[in-house]
């Protein structure tokens, strides 16, 4: 009777470590396989370096981790950028965000990592933690149109999200080729068409009637003193009509057609 008390206990615990390896295919027991991202570094190479990434007693080592990712680190030091912003208590948590050990099945940035740092759908990110915030047309794009990796199962060398400039030109034509300086938005702005420039305005010379059709460039040739580009950096005060119309009231006209005072042809 007394074996019998002891025997059910010890043949449950058998069925239970039996159905364990059928399970796992008889696959070693311990942390699963390293996503080839990491598995590709020479120092982890083979996973049996795993003080690489660990600290005996203490898990992951968030100071290896940034030791990797320099960019990352840089946020956390001066609290700016998407991972800058996270709560106290996340921010040497990686594996809370990233796990590791579950091979290439598994993705480096997990589903609940937006959720985790206030975006419930990582689709829904407003950038609020960057310079280049998503407003008029951007806010409708989908994440890979600009961030082409963000989807990839093995992360680029620079990240998925990071090295991206802001500049315009990253991703649209300079269809003024320069000439004009690099503040595109301060005249398209993000809300409507290129071709509208709605923030645009010639506020010293309005454009009325035939000057409405004059190219840009036939009265802000590129590399002169009228370039925009140089008036951005240098104002000059506004032409008058015969800076760029002969006067034909002048001196040179037949006299019954002179006129005197004939600067405000206007």
């Amino acid at each position: 009777m007394k074996v019998l008390r002891w025997l059910l206990p010890l043949v449950s615990l058998a069925i239970v470590l039996a159905v364990t390896l059928w399970d796992l295919g008889g696959a070693r027991l311990g942390p699963g396989p390293l996503h080839p991202a990491h598995a590709a570094l020479p120092e982890l190479a083979g996973g049996s370096h795993c003080d690489a990434c660990h600290r005996a007693g203490a898990g992951i080592d968030a100071g290896a981790c940034t030791k990797c990712h320099a960019p990352i680190a840089a946020q956390l030091d001066v609290g700016r950028g998407l991972h800058g912003g996270l709560a106290a208590g996340l921010q040497r948590r990686c594996g809370t965000c990233h796990p590791e050990h579950h091979g290439a099945l598994a993705p480096l940035i997990a589903g609940h990592s937006f959720a985790l740092a206030g975006f419930p759908d990582a689709n829904a990110y407003d950038h609020r933690h960057v310079d280049f915030g998503l407003a008029g047309a951007h806010s409708g794009l989908a994440c890979t149109q600009c961030h082409v990796a963000a989807d990839a199962v093995e992360p680029p060398a620079g990240g998925r999200y990071l090295g991206l400039t802001q500049a315009c030109t990253a991703c649209h034509e300079d269809v003024h080729r320069a000439a004009f300086g690099p503040g595109c938005e301060d005249c398209h702005g993000q809300e409507r068409p290129f071709r509208e420039a709605p923030g645009f305005r010639h506020a010293t010379f309005v454009l009325e009637g035939a000057h409405r059709r004059v190219a840009c460039a036939d009265c802000h040739a590129a590399g002169t003193a009228r370039d925009v580009a140089a008036l951005r950096r240098q104002p000059l005060p506004a032409r008058g009509c015969g800076d760029c119309h002969a006067d034909p009231h002048g001196a040179s006209a037949p006299r019954a057609l002179r006129l005197e005072r004939t600067a405000d042809c206007a």
